[in-house]
Formats: structure tokens, C-alpha cells, sequence
């Protein structure tokens, strides 16, 4: 029961001076959300962090085989900040969720399973995390056959690439609809084309999207046309991904001979020579 009780305290103290801490960011991300601008930090906010950047998570050293700090970001980049968290409050929520778990599981199994709890609650997160990651990808590999072909019979119907992905958006909504809309809206309130694509890039994972987005900035900067650059980019990923599937199944009819062999041919022999081999037996026993 104390150990309970100890893990519902440490649990519900980090999680609210983690609550405390990021209460003033989250409200003004919730006005620069609302607002559709940026904001600039005010400047104690901005030197704390800095202090704490540069002073304190340096020396803070991370448990081996968790990674780094900055594993953690592009991990949390790719997974769409969930929560609006960084690397460093993702960070202390698995310190604390990690002392809570090792100090409930030590008033019930002792040092090892305080060790057990510690670990678990650094490595689920970061699991958690990860297969966040894989979801997101997942879904942009889904919707980028159709988003890209509609995308392309809207630039050939006379429609501009910002029309056109705000009409395509407005049909067909989903996680790379709106990551198009975000991009097109960065582009619209000032930021440079160059850099608005490539941040697109950056917050996934998928290569598959990342082609997409160069065939879009090749197309602007050589002057070419867009829609056919983007099913000719499409073709190129489809024809890759069946070549992937044929050397697959190679590979999987290559790594069937064993269990083959094993679970059938061995089976069937001993069933077809089974008897005789024991008939023999008998009469060599008999003579």
C-alpha cells in the first residue's frame, strides 16, 4: 500500500511541476496558434532556457541506450509534438514516470524490480514515441497516391499550386492535407518557399514525401511543369516499391526451403519409410 501511495505522489509531483512549468509556453502557443504569427519569447523566458540548454542538460547525463537529446527532438519533430512537448520536458516526464514506477515496484519486489520499474519507464515512452512515428509515416505513404494525383489534375485544370492544394485539402482531409496546408500558409504569411518546403521535409520521416517535395522544388526552380513532374514521381515510387515486393517475395520462397523441409519433407519421409524400416528391424531381431 505505501508503495502505492509513493507512486501517486512522485507521479502527480512531476506532472505538475511539469504542468507549472509549461503553462506560460502553452498559452502563448495557444495564442500564436490562434493568431496564425510567431511570437518572440519574452527574454527571462528565453535566457532560463538558455541557462538550462547550455549549463544544466549538458551535464545531465541520459541513461545508456535511451539516446540523446537530440535523437529525442528529431523523434518528437517526426512524431508531430505531441502535447507541443520538447526533447527536455519529454525528457523529465520519463525521469518521472520512471522514479514513480521504480519506487511502486520496490515496496513490492525489492531493489530488482525498482531497477525493472526504472527501465521501463524510460524505455516505454520512448517505444510510445517511436510507434507514434511509425503511425504518422504510415498514413502519409496511404494518402500520398491520391493527394498527389488529385493535386495534379487540379495544376492541369489552370489552377495554381496554392489553389490547388487548398482545393485538394478541402476534398481529401487528412494528416498530409493538412501538412500541405501548413506549408502553403508559412509560404502565404512571409517565410521563403525554399525554407517552407523544406521544413515539410523535415517534420516526417517518409521518403516517399520528401521526393514528392523535391519533384514540387525542381519544378519551380528549372521552370518545369508541375503536374508532370509529379506523376513522373509517382511512377518512379510506384515502380520502386513493386521491385521491393518482387525481391521480397524472392526472398521470402528462399527463407520457406528450411521450414519446408523441416515441418514436410522430413515428415513424409519418415511416414513413407517408417514402416519398412521397422519391419526390418523386427526381422533382423527375429533371425
Amino acid at each position: 500500500m505505501a508503495a502505492t501511495w509513493s507512486f501517486l505522489a512522485v507521479l502527480l509531483f512531476g506532472l505538475g511541476v511539469y504542468d507549472l512549468a509549461t503553462a506560460r509556453r502553452r498559452r502563448l502557443r495557444a495564442m500564436v496558434e490562434r493568431a496564425g504569427s510567431l511570437a518572440v519569447q519574452p527574454a527571462g523566458e528565453r535566457r532560463l532556457q538558455e541557462w538550462l540548454k547550455e549549463r544544466v542538460l549538458p551535464r545531465l547525463p541520459l541513461v545508456p541506450g535511451i539516446g540523446s537529446l537530440d535523437e529525442l527532438r528529431q523523434l518528437l519533430l517526426w512524431a508531430g509534438r505531441p502535447g507541443g512537448m520538447g526533447a527536455e520536458e519529454f525528457y523529465f516526464l520519463q525521469l518521472v514516470l520512471a522514479s514513480a514506477l521504480a519506487l511502486l515496484l520496490l515496496g513490492l519486489h525489492g531493489w530488482m524490480g525498482a531497477a525493472l520499474g526504472f527501465l521501463l519507464g524510460l524505455l516505454v515512452p520512448r517505444l510510445w514515441l517511436r510507434r507514434r512515428v511509425s503511425e504518422r509515416s504510415r498514413l502519409l505513404r496511404r494518402e500520398l497516391p491520391q493527394f498527389v494525383h488529385l493535386l495534379a489534375t487540379c495544376l492541369e485544370s489552370g489552377l495554381s499550386l496554392t489553389e490547388a492544394v487548398r482545393r485538394v485539402a478541402a476534398e481529401s482531409p487528412g494528416l498530409l492535407s493538412g501538412e500541405m496546408l501548413r506549408t502553403v500558409h508559412e509560404m502565404a504569411a512571409g517565410k521563403p518557399a525554399q525554407r517552407a518546403w523544406r521544413d515539410l521535409m523535415d517534420r516526417h520521416e517518409s521518403p516517399e514525401l520528401k521526393e514528392v517535395v523535391s519533384a514540387l522544388q525542381q519544378s519551380h526552380q528549372w521552370g518545369v511543369s508541375i503536374a508532370d513532374q509529379l506523376r513522373f514521381t509517382m511512377r518512379a515510387i510506384r515502380q520502386r516499391k513493386q521491385q521491393q515486393a518482387q525481391q521480397k517475395a524472392q526472398e521470402a520462397s528462399v527463407r520457406m526451403r528450411v521450414p519446408m523441409a523441416l515441418l514436410i519433407l522430413m515428415p513424409t519421409i519418415v511416414i513413407i519409410l517408417g514402416p519398412a524400416v521397422l519391419r526390418l528391424l523386427s526381422q533382423f531381431a527375429e533371425g
